[in-house]
């Protein structure tokens, strides 16, 4: 695993952050991608913000390649499961304890995962 807590190396990488803190929404579905402009691959757009929306879909396996590669997480969702994800925040779900605003976007916890979101 490229981040965790034992490797201090990537915690002010600029790259790792903007996966970290972004998703996608069906990132490979050209269709839909297509339907939201874009706007759906938010990974690759962070990662590479002057690109065509229409290229970032043709970039996203690339993109999930690299983190599966790097022990990277890449958070894509279905419409649903971000709606759903979007209702438990607005409801607390994923504050982060002692934080009283800290998005908290993954369940696990730091130990868990070495990645603190």
């Amino acid at each position: 695993n490229l981040y965790t807590s034992s490797n201090d190396k990537y915690d002010s990488d600029w790259m790792v952050d903007q996966m970290r803190s972004t998703n996608g929404v069906w990132s490979e579905s050209k269709l839909y991608s297509t339907f939201t402009g874009g706007i759906s691959n938010h990974v690759e757009h962070h990662i590479f913000p002057h690109i065509s929306g229409n290229i970032l879909v043709e970039i996203a396996p690339i993109v999930k390649e690299f983190a599966r590669e790097y022990g990277l997480e890449y958070y894509s969702f279905s419409p649903l499961e971000l709606v759903s994800r979007h209702l438990d925040f607005i409801g607390g779900k994923y504050r982060a304890e002692g934080s009283p605003g800290g998005l908290k976007t993954n369940t696990k916890t730091k130990r868990e995962s070495g990645i603190e979101l």
